[in-house]
């Protein structure tokens, strides 16, 4: 205990509370004190067990694009921070898109072309969406711990460059439930490996792979995927000030770095941030003040930015660093492929018609 930061120490016996509370919740579901409800669709889920960016929106958004052309698939999302209530098809295209769904449906949405429905209500969501589209396969997006939608395939992702200290259940570390948790999963994937030294990946994909067989999950896969980040040649021309509102903005800003791209300076908001006005006059009066010739931004602020942007003096370009998933090597691809192949047999074994 004595690696661990101080706050983590003195809030462990919370997170023993806590962590118990969360393994009574999960059992209540498994046995039926709480129901879970079907959709009518072949629900895959997408989640994680850490608070925080573990790479889901990018990760959601790769799978659509592999999946669309096979099946008819949609998205559903509970859209967080955004200003609407009830459930509602994203229209990604409207000016103050990001504000009415969330930036993480918005952002789906534009780079899928398929339909994304949010809502408190993941259930109604579904089923909306399956009644206005014919869905046969939903992406449940954040949907690990969400329970009540009943799902059939569950992906958990997993932070490889987290520090060891979030390895412990909130408050004093930054899990949403404890390891065991992991029974629950079909697929366990290690992002963001490119910031995680080639020894630590070695060792917790070993530990992951030892629970998962204390857990009696043997036959669940454990995928690697590292991030490519684009950046456009107006960028590399010149001075980028850089700027992100993510769980882990300090991830964005490393990547930038690796890339060799010349930074003016980096700015960090909050997750989900909501940018104002006042926000992009800032970003725009510190770019300018360090030199800057653009200021670049990950795909998930600059659905936001873009409603005010243009409006705002200076003039300054905003470019958008883009982001890939790629398996770390071969075996990680061939096992991206297996997925797309259970996938697409299980949804088309649903789509058949029942004989009476």
């Amino acid at each position: 205990m004595k690696s661990l930061p101080l706050h983590a120490v003195l809030l462990w016996p919370l997170s023993l509370v806590y962590a118990m509370v969360m393994r009574i919740r999960a059992w209540f579901y498994l046995v039926g004190v709480f129901p879970s409800d079907p959709s009518g669709a072949y629900v895959v889920s997408i989640g994680n067990l850490q608070a925080g960016g573990t790479g889901k929106t990018p990760f959601t958004v790769m799978l659509v694009n592999r999946w669309k052309e096979k099946a008819r698939i949609g998205v559903v999302s509970r859209g967080y921070g955004r200003s609407t209530k009830g459930v509602l098809r994203v229209e990604p295209d409207r000016l103050e898109a990001a504000t009415l769904f969330g930036d993480e449906p918005t952002l789906i949405a534009k780079s899928t072309s398929v339909p994304v429905f949010v809502g408190e209500s993941r259930v109604r969501a579904a089923q909306d969406l399956i009644a206005a589209e014919g869905t046969r396969l939903i992406l449940l997006d954040d949907g690990f711990q969400h329970l009540k939608l009943r799902r059939s395939f569950d992906i958990v992702l997993i932070d490889a460059s987290a520090p060891d200290w979030h390895w412990r259940v909130l408050p004093a570390g930054r899990l949403r439930e404890p390891l065991t948790a992991l029974e629950r999963a079909d697929l366990v994937v290690l992002t963001k490996t490119e910031l995680a030294e080639a020894a630590k990946l070695k060792a917790l994909k070993a530990d992951i792979r030892n629970r998962l067989d204390m857990l009696r999950r043997r036959q669940v896969q454990i995928l690697a995927l590292r991030q490519d980040l684009v950046v456009s040649s107006t960028v590399r021309a010149g001075k980028a000030y850089l700027v992100a509102g993510l769980a882990s903005p300090s991830n964005f800003f490393e990547l930038v770095k690796r890339q060799g791209v010349e930074v003016a300076g980096e700015l960090a908001f909050g997750d989900h941030y909501s940018y104002s006005d006042a926000d992009v006059r800032k970003i725009k009066s510190l770019a300018s003040q360090a030199g800057a010739n653009s200021v670049l931004t990950t795909e998930k602020d600059a659905v936001k930015l873009k409603a005010v942007w243009e409006k705002i003096e200076p003039a300054l370009s905003l470019e958008v660093a883009g982001l890939n998933l790629i398996p770390v090597d071969e075996s990680d691809r061939v096992g991206l492929e297996r997925l797309d192949a259970i996938i697409m047999d299980q949804t088309r074994i649903l789509s058949r018609p029942s004989r009476r």
